[in-house]
């Protein structure tokens, strides 16, 4: 019976404070189970031979062999469910591509970054940009850089879903902005692209003028605002040159845009060593973004290797950095189940992956069709995170643009990164939930293929929570309808 029903590698074992659930990697199937079977279960997948399962469980071989035929048939009839499911929202996919571009299988890039500033009014201390200078000249992008950036994929690619505006800080070059918004405008009127992108920008919130406010407003750009937290942590880090903090001045910029506009406003915030000597959890900070601003879900990822390396968690903070990025998996799925949900990114990507059973097949969007990014002076990067560095240079929009023979070069380096492609994550049990950021562990590696080993071992903490507290709400189909239609933004099947 060695692996002849289930492969031993393809499964794992959970355990919470008193629930226990068995994963099943492949199909993200995931089932609860008694503390006996988890025992057992446990044992076959280090190796133990069926022999001596049956003597140690006291169990004949008959009995396991049915237990483990009836386990592969019951994960096959949930995974013949999934598929069907996936092939009927495939097919509603390819009708609404067909739907905008008139085309079958259109070539489409998901998100399209503008560097429209190489510069920026803050000195945050872990930076990776060099204070927004990318490590070059500080200047701002050129409305002709921008214009020609937008021709240059729009003969790449047959659509473009956003249109992202970053920096340094993209509130320094607000003309550009509105320029871009305009010409994508007239290209959509003049039926010269077959449909108008969203707009985007990524700012740090202290820039409060009434023509950036106004370009907000006029074009629906969606806002994410960089902001730490309460000001004893983010004053601490996201600072002027001349070290002062900003809270009050970007506490200002969120009320107001929300209270003038109906844009839609995120909050991005960087969780590093001052939060946890501040004694601010994750659940703590997921609290005040809702209780102070009304915003429900942030994204907070943890400090990569930033240049003050005084603000690094890990190693003498890993392990309260796993326990509250777990902690906050189990706020976010407890909450959703109630009308007054509150969220992080990280948890929902799990929670929808599990939920909708889809699997990212790259470790971050970089490159392929994803995301690109355009810097100031026209250069093409996989990502803003790569700019300045050559090795990822793509080609720039006044020569071959997205024709050019590095471009495919890069972009198949990225490819190769897939991850069933890698040997690292073809053999983990948590490869179907994970995502990280490349252009984070270059920066902590020096390399886009080695990823760094809190990396793994915080999204496993964070996996394993979510199985835990995704079996606990199956079993009641009030909340799990609730936590579906939270999180997805669809009613349960």
């Amino acid at each position: 019976m060695e692996d002849i029903y289930i492969l031993r590698k393809d499964l794992h074992v959970v355990r919470g404070d008193d629930t226990h659930v068995l994963f099943h990697s492949p199909s993200l199937t995931f089932f609860e189970v008694n503390r006996g079977t988890a025992d057992l279960l446990e044992d076959y997948i280090s190796g133990m031979p069926v022999g001596e399962l049956c003597e140690k469980y006291k169990v004949d071989y008959g009995k396991l062999e049915g237990f483990f035929r009836g386990l592969a048939e019951q994960i096959g009839s949930e995974v013949r469910k999934f598929t069907e499911r996936m092939r009927e929202e495939d097919q509603r996919r390819r009708e609404r591509v067909r739907e905008r571009t008139g085309k079958e299988e259109p070539a489409i890039l998901e998100r399209l970054t503008l560097n429209i500033s190489n510069d920026c009014n803050l000195r945050c201390r872990y930076c990776y940009a060099g204070g927004g200078s990318y490590g070059g000249a500080r200047g701002l992008m050129k409305l002709e850089v921008a214009i020609r950036a937008i021709d240059a994929a729009y003969e790449r690619f047959d659509g473009i879903d956003t249109i992202q505006f970053f920096g340094g800080e993209p509130a320094l070059n607000v003309r550009v902005m509105r320029g871009v918004c305009e010409y994508v405008r007239f290209l959509h009127r003049e039926g010269r692209i077959a449909y108008p992108p969203s707009f985007a920008v990524v700012t740090n919130g202290t820039i409060l003028s009434e023509e950036f406010l106004d370009v907000i407003k006029t074009y629906n750009i969606g806002v994410t605002v960089s902001l730490d937290g309460p000001a004893c942590v983010n004053d601490a880090v996201r600072i002027y040159p001349d070290g002062r903090g900003t809270y009050e001045r970007i506490s200002k910029f969120i009320r107001k845009v929300k209270q003038e506009s109906s844009a839609h406003v995120g909050i991005e915030a960087t969780y590093n060593r001052v939060h946890i000597e501040q004694g601010v959890t994750m659940p703590m900070l997921m609290d005040f973004f809702y209780d102070e601003f009304g915003i429900r879900s942030a994204h907070i990822p943890p400090v990569g290797t930033p240049a003050d390396s005084s603000l690094s968690l890990y190693p003498e903070y890993s392990r309260e950095t796993y326990r509250t990025y777990a902690d906050a998996v189990s706020y976010t799925i407890r909450s959703a189940t109630t009308d007054s949900w509150r969220s992080f990114s990280l948890a929902e990507r799990r929670i929808r992956g599990l939920v909708n059973r889809r699997v990212p097949r790259y470790i971050c969007p970089a490159g392929i069709s994803g995301t690109l990014s355009v810097s100031s002076e026209g250069d093409i990067y996989p990502c803003f995170m790569f700019i300045g560095k050559e090795e990822f240079k793509m080609g720039n929009i006044f020569d071959r643009g997205f024709s050019d023979p590095c471009f495919r070069k890069v972009n198949a380096m990225f490819e190769s990164n897939a991850k069933d492609m890698r040997d690292d994550c073809r053999e983990c049990w948590a490869r179907g939930l994970c995502t990280g950021c490349l252009g984070a562990n270059y920066d902590e590696t020096g390399s886009i293929f080695e990823v760094p080993r809190t990396h793994c071992e915080l999204h496993k903490a964070m996996v394993e929570r979510t199985l835990v507290e995704l079996a606990r709400v199956r079993g009641r189909p009030d909340e799990w309808g609730r936590l579906v239609e939270n999180m997805t933004g669809r009613e349960r099947d």
